[in-house]
């Protein structure tokens, strides 16, 4: 693990602790790269799993604070890695999303879920739970992804110079559809029209939103 520290002009300062901690994608094709010496596998073109080095604590002191700090915890779930053949292969039943938890100084959790699959969701922010407790949440907001590809908008946005890794969904212009927030009995929605001419939704050219509809019920 490594520790570094960042001090404010009001003589607060943050301590972050940050360590390995291996994320994983889902449905990945398995392809290897042979040892030429060798001629065996050497490794995959397309990782299942790999080591991240993130934040597994943030803890703040100074003025107005407790002499221990406001401490920050987080927490990484199962990788939910697996190639579609061989190796850890997937199955019917493999996520294909993966979630991390932050629990706040007062015991409050919030739950992260971000899309894994392979060139389909991967690093997608898809949902977050605020207030979670294990089985429900005080707010839920998730979020809909248009698809990539779509008119009007560019079919990419460039190319990542990162090319075993989340290059090909990256470089796809995937906006914002729809945002569904339920919180105390109640649903609020935030969507892209879909009724302009000659285009699924309501996009121009940049993927931004031109028409957005608000709703909320009951």
């Amino acid at each position: 693990s490594a520790i570094g520290s960042i001090t404010a002009p009001s003589g607060a300062s943050i301590v972050y602790t940050m360590a390995p901690v291996v994320m994983g994608r889902s449905w990945v094709p398995r392809e290897c790269i042979y040892d030429l010496d060798s001629g065996y596998p050497s490794y995959a073109v397309e990782p299942a799993g790999y080591l991240n080095f993130a934040i597994i604590s943030k803890n703040i002191t100074g003025p107005g604070l407790p002499a221990s700090g406001a401490l920050w915890a987080y927490g990484y779930g199962p990788n939910n890695g697996c190639f579609v053949y061989g190796g850890s292969p997937c199955t019917a039943s493999s996520p294909t999303t993966r979630s991390m938890t932050v629990t706040a100084p007062d015991g409050v959790v919030n739950r992260y879920t971000f899309g894994n699959r392979f060139a389909v969701n991967e690093g997608l922010l898809l949902r977050i739970d605020e207030g979670w407790n294990g089985t429900s949440a005080a707010r839920t907001v998730e979020t809909t992804y248009a698809d990539p590809n779509a008119a009007p908008y560019a079919v990419f946005s460039g190319s990542s110079i990162r090319q075993r890794g989340d290059t090909l969904i990256s470089s796809d212009v995937m906006p914002k559809r729809q945002i569904t927030t339920t919180q105390q009995g109640r649903t609020f929605t935030w969507k892209v029209a879909s009724d302009c001419s000659g285009v699924p939704y309501c996009f121009d050219t940049f993927g931004r939103p031109t028409k957005i509809i608000k709703t909320s019920t009951p």
